[in-house]
């Protein structure tokens, strides 16, 4: 019987050792134990108290059996919502996407209608150009005859006058023979 004494002693002293490593938050959460802790206590101060001891051993351990519990269901409701957390990042993440692709999209659809915009705007810009090239080619063409015509009308005038005194004095000769 006096065996169990220093185990239950050591073990005791062990326990309280982790309870006291606990932050004083952990403990207060989990409500006071100072009952427990002094019962461990007195019983590893008493050599006679062995069954006293265990019983404070056995409270000690069920007490910490569900401070791993609850501190278990606390990680995984923290786990839960960091989970949950960056769930909704992502969501809002692809919902920025989505509206970010849609923008996009619109953005690709202006850009298509003034490339079209601008395509027809340089065929009429180059019809425009030809036809005024074609006008201008066809205003000079009939400067150029309008030259050429009045050069030959010169020369015909010219080439008048200069057979007219011919004339006039072949008129003049034959109305002389004549007479």
């Amino acid at each position: 019987a006096l065996a169990p004494v220093p185990v239950a002693k050591a073990a005791a002293a062990a326990a309280l050792k982790e309870w006291l490593l606990l932050p004083a938050e952990q403990r207060k959460a989990y409500g006071s134990v100072a009952d427990e802790t002094d019962a461990v206590r007195a019983a590893a101060r008493t050599a006679g108290g062995a069954v006293g001891a265990a019983a404070a051993l056995a409270t000690t351990a069920a007490r910490a059996a569900a401070l791993k519990e609850q501190s278990e269901e606390r990680v995984r409701g923290l786990v839960h919502k960091l989970v949950a957390a960056q769930l909704r990042r992502v969501e809002i993440k692809m919902k920025t996407f989505a509206e970010l692709e849609k923008a996009v999209q619109s953005e690709r659809h202006q850009l298509d209608l003034q490339r079209q915009q601008l395509f027809v705007d340089r065929l009429r810009w180059q019809q425009t150009k030809a036809q005024q090239a074609q006008a201008q080619a066809q205003a000079q063409a009939q400067v150029q005859a309008a030259q050429a015509q009045a050069q030959a009308q010169a020369q015909a005038a010219v080439t008048v006058a200069a057979a007219a005194p011919q004339q006039a004095a072949a008129a003049a000769a034959a109305a002389a023979a004549a007479a």
